[in-house]
């Protein structure tokens, strides 16, 4: 009988252990990946990382220019992988 009671307490002990290094583990994670994401917003400020309005695109950031079709060949002419 108090054999059976030393056992149980061990394993009462035993859980506890376990269970608050799950826990602790779960703790590791979560700051590593709060870091890591406060870590990269900050990153993507400082790049400027933005949606671009139509005015600033509209400044010249994009060429617009003309081009002349030299050959023009139908779109299964070109050679797939497998036939090469």
């Amino acid at each position: 009988m108090i054999v059976a009671a030393f056992i149980a307490i061990g394993a009462i002990f035993l859980g506890a252990v376990v269970v608050f290094f799950l826990v602790g583990l779960a703790l590791l994670v979560w700051l590593v990946f709060s870091v890591r994401l406060w870590w990269m917003r900050r990153q993507m400020q400082g790049r400027g990382a933005r949606v671009r309005t139509r005015t600033e695109r509209e400044r010249g950031d994009i060429v617009e220019v003309e081009y002349r079709v030299v050959e023009e060949r139908a779109a299964d002419s070109y050679p797939r992988d497998d036939e090469k």
